[in-house]
Order: structure tokens, then sequence, then C-alpha cells
């Protein structure tokens, strides 16, 4: 994985004594994070690929704070700590979700028709477990952040939030 190699090549950074903590998890996110989540806006992680994003982040902090996994173990430190411990940063699943965001928000402001922003194909499925569509992902990342939002994800209901350049997701409740 990628975002390995990039914790790694900036080892001396995040080893460093005498690097204050907050810049450690500014470089945390700007590189490593960033590089996790290359164009994940246009992803659809199922469940368990959203666990592998959320343990590459947590061990990631564990290692930079310098927790081993044997004191993690014996002192039964949880991920929640973790994440408080190292700047408050908030879990995966938030970044994911600012990403998708900030996506359709720019495709709304580049005056796409909307018939074009609001139609889904619709294909027969595959027999098995169902693919997520764009649709579904993009539906998902709406009713997280506008719990009014019905169910199909109308173009209407999200069209007027997502235009709006100036709102940013740190407002919106996640």
């Amino acid at each position: 994985m990628k975002a390995w190699s990039v914790l790694g090549a900036m080892k001396h950074f995040f080893k460093g004594k005498g690097i204050n903590l907050r810049t450690k998890a500014f470089l945390y996110i700007g590189g490593p994070i960033n590089t996790l989540l290359w164009e994940a806006e246009s992803w659809n992680p199922a469940k368990h690929n959203l666990k592998k994003l959320s343990a590459f982040h947590h061990i990631a902090m564990r290692w930079i704070l310098g927790i081993i996994m044997k004191r993690g173990k014996d002192e039964q430190i949880k991920n929640a700590k973790i994440r408080k411990n190292f700047c408050n940063l908030p879990d995966i699943t938030y970044y994911n979700t600012k990403r998708v965001w900030t996506y359709i928000g720019k495709v709304v402001r580049q005056f796409i028709p909307k018939k074009l922003m609001g139609a889904w194909l619709n294909c027969p499925r595959k027999i098995g477990q169902p693919q997520k569509s764009c649709c579904n992902l993009a539906t998902t990342t709406l009713q997280m952040i506008i719990p009014s939002m019905s169910k199909d994800g109308k173009f209407k209901d999200f069209y007027n939030l997502a235009s709006n350049e100036s709102i940013r997701i740190n407002t919106l409740k996640i």
C-alpha cells in the first residue's frame, strides 16, 4: 500500500523528538492520509474496506505516538483514545465523507444539468451480493450530512446545500 511507503519515507519527521505533535498530525494528514484516500470521492468502499482503511489509520497513529502493540494490549488503549491523544483527529470515515461531499459540491457548482447529476444507471444486478453504485455512495454520504434527506437521494434535496461553496463539512453534522 502506497500510504505505508509515504509513512516510511516521512519516518524522520514522525520519530523526531523535537517536532511538535501538532506538526506531526498536519504532516500525517497531508502525506499518508491523502495518499490512502487518493481519489476516494469516486470509491464506494464496502464495510470490510472501510475497516482496512480505519486499521491503517489507527496503526499509523499508534506508530507515530510510539505505542507498541504489547503496551496497547496491556493497558487496553482504545482507538478513540489514540485519536484524542494525536491532536483529536477524527476517524477515517470523516475524511472519506469530507472528500465525497467536496466532490458532490464541485460537480453541482460546475452547472452540470440537473438531469445528468440526478441520473443513475439501473442495470440488472449480478447474482450474489449487490455491488454498490455511485448513486449509493452519494446517497449514503448525503444522508450522513443531511439526516432529513429522503432515502432515494432526490437531486432537489441537496442541490441548494451542495451549490453553496461557503458551507464546509466541518459545519455540518457527521
